[in-house]
C-alpha cells in the first residue's frame, strides 16, 4: 500500500519537474512513512490500546522507556529535507559549471587532410 501512494506521489512530482515539487514530494514522502510506520506499529504492537488515544500516542510519544515517535519523525523530516537541498544545491551548480565551461572550437584549418588515394607498396 505504501508503495502505492509512493508511485502516485512520484506520478504527480513528474508532471512538471522543478526543484521545489522535488523538495515538497521528499518532504511528503518522510511525512508519510512516518505516519504509516507508527500506525503499523500501533497495529501490530500490543502495547498500544486500539483506541483513537492509542492511535495518538504511537504517534506522538510512543511507548513509556522510549524516545517519544515525534522526534524521530522531527529528525527525519530534518534529514530529508537537508539531504534533497544539498542534493539539489549540487545539481544546480553542476548547471552551472555547464553553462559556464566553454565548448571547444574546431578551426577549418586545423583538420586532418585523409589521402583520397592509398600509397602504392613497395617490395
Amino acid at each position: 500500500m505504501i508503495l502505492a501512494l509512493f508511485v502516485v506521489l512520484a506520478k504527480w512530482l513528474a508532471k512538471r519537474r522543478s526543484y521545489g515539487r522535488v523538495f515538497l514530494g521528499t518532504l511528503l514522502g518522510a511525512l508519510l512513512f512516518y505516519l504509516v510506520s507508527n500506525t503499523v506499529s500501533w497495529m501490530v504492537n500490543p502495547a498500544y490500546a486500539k483506541t483513537i488515544a492509542g492511535w495518538v500516542q504511537a504517534l506522538t510519544v510512543g511507548l513509556p522507556g522510549f524516545p517519544p515517535t515525534w522526534v524521530f519523525g522531527l529528525k527525519s523530516l530534518l534529514g530529508t529535507g537537508l539531504f534533497t537541498g544539498l542534493f539539489a544545491g549540487a545539481m544546480k551548480w553542476s548547471e552551472a559549471l555547464d553553462a559556464t565551461e566553454p565548448e571547444p572550437e574546431l578551426d577549418d584549418e586545423e583538420e586532418v587532410e585523409t589521402p583520397s588515394e592509398p600509397a602504392p607498396e613497395t617490395a
